[in-house]
C-alpha cells in the first residue's frame, strides 16, 4: 500500500457533503488544501465544485461541517 493508498482510508473524496460551502481561497487568497487537494477527482468539464485554479474539485465541498 503507498501513501496514497492510506490517506484515501480516511479522506472523503466520493460523497459531497457540504454542497453550499464557499471556496476558502477566495477570502483567503490561497489555498488552505495545499497537496492534499490532488487526491481529488479532476472533471471533464468544470463544475460549480472545481477549483478556478487548479481543477480539482475543491474539498471544502467534501469535509466542510455545519457550523
Amino acid at each position: 500500500m503507498d501513501k496514497r493508498d492510506s490517506i484515501l482510508q480516511w479522506v472523503n473524496t466520493k460523497k459531497i457533503i457540504a454542497p453550499k460551502a464557499k471556496f476558502p481561497c477566495k477570502k483567503l487568497d490561497y489555498c488552505p488544501y495545499g497537496q492534499i487537494v490532488e487526491i481529488y477527482p479532476i472533471m471533464a468539464r468544470r463544475g460549480k465544485y472545481s477549483c478556478p485554479t487548479f481543477g480539482h474539485n475543491c474539498p471544502v465541498f467534501y469535509t466542510s461541517e455545519k457550523l
